[in-house]
């Protein structure tokens, strides 16, 4: 007797095996396949079928696509214009305006285009591949070249200066404007008093490129591009192109110390004095900051004149300064009120305000300005004479002095002089120089004296007892030009 495991099995042993899915689909295709092979020819000649149709359906119906020429100025902005267009060969196919829609088989074709204002077009190569607006751009009919030297280097805040040479081949006086393009685009402005007037020839148009004090992390590296363009013109010779290197600046880093540290105040000042405050400056930065300016501004005053003002200011060593990469430096701003400043009648006091200014091409700090300017004193002293005379007659004078006159106050006094009045009906019992009621003494400077002589004389046919009161009154001006006086009275009697 046989086992059953002993040999592969016959018919009665399939339910022992499990069919494999390949097994599986190869009985299910068998049919199929042999139905195949009885149509063989028919389903060749069907996808063929298919195949020619595919390709003359591409040919004649799907290889069409629906466009529009879309005319546009160098700034995008759309232009009225006609177009012929044509094939490779320069056969018409259709004449357009510009935005008009056609359908037309992909590949290439030729147009000419005009526009009233711009440069034509030529048989422009206008390719279709897909459907939808094909844009051309036209440049406006002008002869321009623009030339320039444009920095590479900026810190954020920056203000630079440029100069543009534009040439005008024009017969004509034109209008021109500019435009600023990629990385310089996002981070920085163009100013210039737009649009800028171009005689024919040269022409040399001075232009500020402002950078934002705040730009994306991005913009702040090297090799970023830059590019200043003609509007309406877009060939090599119309615009100006470069590479820079953009760093930021953060004023923290930048610390004003010592005297200016919160505000200027020079406190009260009078004409001639001179006061001085120390700015002190500590660069934090990773990079040098040249040329810094000292200077003083937006100044407002009672009466002085604001650019006068501003003249009283001076620098020690010098209003600009470099401040390397981690090191500190300072300077001195010096005031000093002329001597010969003047107030108004009445005023004892003038107070002036303003600003400091600090600044770079890419920063500015400001710093508040206050001092107030004092009159100074200004008087005289009257030495030599006494109040009160009892005199005896004599031979000659009969009492000779000198009479001291000295500048007691801060001020130039200037055309002093000196005047004597007496209430006796006969006048000359006192006089300057023996025979004078008046006396000039000119200009007395602060702390000087001026000296003249006077007599007392007791005139002809006055008797014992008799007496005379004088006054002498020292009339100056000061240097605002105010008229002042002082006086002192004599007292004169006749004795035995």
């Amino acid at each position: 007797m046989y086992d059953k495991y002993d040999s592969p099995g016959g018919y009665d042993d399939d339910a022992l095996y499990d069919k494999s899915p390949v097994d599986q689909a190869q009985e299910a295709a068998g049919p199929i396949i042999e139905i195949l092979k009885q149509n063989k020819k028919i389903i060749i000649g069907a996808i063929i079928a298919l195949i020619v149709l595919f390709f003359v359906y591409d040919f004649f119906i799907g290889s069409s696509r629906d466009v529009s020429l879309n005319i546009v100025d160098t700034e995008g902005e759309g232009i009225s214009a006609n177009i012929k267009l044509m094939n490779t060969n320069g056969e018409e196919i259709k004449r357009l305006k510009s935005g008009d829609s056609i359908s037309l088989k992909i590949g290439e074709y030729k147009a000419d285009i005009l526009a009233k204002g711009y440069k034509s077009i030529k048989s422009g190569i206008i390719t279709v591949s897909q459907n939808g607006p094909i844009k051309k751009v036209l440049e406006i009919d002008k002869d321009f070249e623009i030339s320039g030297t444009l920095p590479t280097e900026f810190v954020t805040g920056q203000e630079t200066e440029i100069i543009i040479t534009l040439q005008n081949n024009e017969p004509t006086e034109e209008k021109v404007e500019f435009v600023l393009e990629e990385d310089a685009e996002k981070v920085m402005t163009l100013n210039y008093d737009s649009p800028a007037t171009v005689a024919p020839g040269e022409n040399q148009i001075t232009a500020k490129l402002i950078v934002n004090s705040k730009v994306d992390s991005k913009a702040v590296d090297k090799g970023q591009k830059i590019t200043i363009r003609i509007k309406g013109l877009d060939s090599k010779n119309t615009k100006i192109s470069g590479e820079y290197e953009l760093t930021e600046f953060t004023e923290k880093d930048f610390k004003i110390k010592d005297d200016l540290r919160n505000k200027a105040d020079f406190g009260n000042v009078k004409p001639g004095e001179v006061i001085e405050k120390t700015i002190g400056f500590e660069n934090e930065g990773d990079f040098d900051i040249n040329d810094v300016l000292i200077e003083v501004d937006n100044i407002t005053t009672e009466t002085a004149d604001k650019d006068e003002v501003k003249s009283w200011f001076s620098y020690v060593p010098a209003n600009t300064i470099d401040v390397p990469a981690g090191a500190e430096r300072e300077t001195k701003i010096r005031l000093q009120v002329p001597s010969t400043f003047t107030f108004d009648i009445g005023k004892t006091n003038e107070v002036i305000s303003g600003i400091v200014k600090i600044s770079t091409t890419f920063f500015k700090i400001e710093r508040e300005l206050t001092f107030e300017i004092q009159k100074p004193d200004s008087g005289i002293e009257i030495r030599g004479i006494k109040n009160n005379y009892e005199i005896k007659r004599a031979v000659g004078p009969d009492e000779t002095g000198t009479l001291t006159i000295r500048n007691s106050g801060d001020v130039l006094l200037q055309n002093v002089d000196a005047k004597i009045v007496c209430t006796s009906q006969v006048s000359d019992w006192l006089a300057f120089n023996s025979t004078e009621n008046e006396a000039i003494i000119g200009d007395i400077a602060k702390g000087d004296s001026k000296n003249v002589v006077f007599t007392i004389d007791i005139p002809e046919g006055v008797d014992v007892a008799d007496s005379a009161t004088c006054s002498i009154g020292i009339s100056y001006r000061e240097q605002n030009n105010q008229e002042a006086t002082e006086q002192i009275k004599i007292f004169i009697v006749v004795k035995e």
